[in-house]
């Protein structure tokens, strides 16, 4: 398998889909961030859904949660754009 890394504090479009809270329709589906790195992508995240500073977020490259975790990663890998983003305490908006 070949993992291709991106230039370090490049920034670049991820599609994020928070898919374990309840969001109103407007946030429902993948919406595209700019982040130069996974915790910069959480913290784009919580801004854009409106989620309180101190929840924990997972960041996974599949729905099914077989994929990997990416909120481990210092660099996300090019090829995971799209990413599955899961509140760990789990809340209303």
């Amino acid at each position: 398998m070949r993992v291709f890394y991106v230039e370090e504090n490049e920034l670049r479009p991820y599609y994020v889909k928070l898919d374990n809270v309840d969001v109103p329709d407007s946030l429902k589906g993948f919406k595209r961030l700019y982040a130069t790195s996974s915790s910069d992508l959480i913290k784009e995240i919580k801004t854009l859904f409106k989620l309180k500073k101190d929840l924990t977020i997972n960041l996974w490259s599949n729905s099914n949660y077989t994929g990997r975790r990416l909120d481990i990663l210092e660099e996300i890998p090019k090829e995971d754009e799209f990413i599955y983003a899961r509140v760990v305490e789990c809340c209303e908006i």
